[in-house]
């Protein structure tokens, strides 16, 4: 657990959450409706809950305390507020004119505003988005981009991600079919990518993250309480402009850390281990940059350091004086210690 903490999540997390939604795929005609929705609910916490428990055991208190203060970060540039409630009303805008002009089914919202704010509400808790972000974006993601770019994390997230949305999809429903989900899994990694955007331009607010997760997956939920089976053409529409607004966010943002102005967020600690138990199991297809290193290069960091001991012991054979970074400073002062000492700092930096 401790050596392989992603591995571990992903364990977890399938175990557990199949474990849960096994009754509605094999025993769909015994589970009565709340009970459904109760065991629904239940397995849509397990990511986030699988996350707070491994965060205590494999990096303690501290790190769990850090983890869930993102969900505080709220002071963010404006601007993000209007990405998070803007764009999924910008997307729901051009399926209604796609809609309009290929003939579809007329959209509504098929319930009140204040019915739409109280379903909203529950979609963050006890729904999925808090349910699943702090495991996804907040466990996950910044372990993966300590070894990659931001765009690759996110594209390995996403079909493990959608993946773990299947058994949903094996229950009967007549909406959520096998065949549905197969457009839905590659909606998966459009969303990953704009959620990655999100989350490093605000300085890993899980906050404004799981504020997208709920407001992007809205307009679907509506659509298809409103309309059931019709609602496949619009839904399609709606998942086709949310893949075109994924590309524009990585042409805009950049691959590496899908953001213009911020540095993609990394895990500080314990993330390498966890990143060679992926590789291992062919997740990755490279080893992490650091390990990319030729022999030429590690022997030529050698010598460096070797140079640098043989003239700081120079510097030291001489009985009244030392030289410290071209400075002649009396042996036995004080500055030569405090200088000397940052300097042997230095020297044990060299790989």
């Amino acid at each position: 657990m401790k050596r392989h903490p992603i591995i571990t999540f992903f364990i977890l997390t399938y175990a557990i959450t199949w474990a849960i939604e096994s009754p509605l795929v094999f025993l769909t005609d015994s589970v009565t409706a709340t009970q459904g929705l109760v065991l629904v609910i239940l397995a849509s916490n397990v990511p986030s809950a699988v996350a707070i428990v491994l965060t205590a055991i494999v990096l303690g208190r501290g790190a769990l305390r850090k983890l869930l203060a993102r969900l505080l970060i709220w002071r963010v540039n404006p601007f993000w507020y209007l990405v998070v409630f803007l764009g999924p009303v910008a997307l729901t805008g051009g399926v209604v004119g796609l809609n309009a002009l290929m003939g579809g089914p007329a959209l509504s919202l098929g319930m009140t505003l204040v019915g739409v704010v109280i379903f909203f509400a529950f979609s963050i808790f006890p729904g999925s988005a808090l349910g699943e972000e702090i495991g996804w974006r907040g466990y996950v993601l910044p372990r993966l981009q300590s070894r990659m770019s931001a765009l690759s994390a996110s594209l390995l997230i996403a079909p493990l991600w959608g993946l773990w949305h299947l058994p949903l999809w094996l229950t009967g429903d007549p909406v959520k079919t096998p065949t549905f989900y197969v457009p839905f899994f590659v909606a998966v990694f459009a969303l990953s990518v704009i959620l990655t955007w999100v989350y490093n331009s605000t300085r890993g607010s899980l906050l404004m993250v799981v504020l997208a997760h709920a407001t992007f997956n809205l307009p679907i939920t509506l659509t298809i309480d409103d309309l059931g089976t019709r609602a496949t053409v619009p839904v399609l529409f709606y998942w086709g402009l949310m893949i075109v607004a994924a590309i524009v966010v990585v042409i805009w943002a950049g691959p590496e850390h899908l953001s213009r102005k911020r540095k993609k967020q990394q895990q500080e600690e314990g993330g390498l281990r966890s990143l060679g138990s992926l590789r291992l199991l062919g997740l990755l297809s490279q080893p992490p940059r650091e390990l990319r290193r030729y022999p030429s290069e590690r022997l030529e960091a050698r010598r460096r350091k070797d140079r640098s001991l043989r003239k700081l012991r120079s510097f030291s054979m001489s009985p009244l004086f030392t030289g410290v970074r071209g400075k002649i400073i009396l042996r036995n002062s004080y500055p030569a210690y405090c200088i000397g000492r940052a300097r042997r700092a230095e020297l044990n930096a060299f790989p």
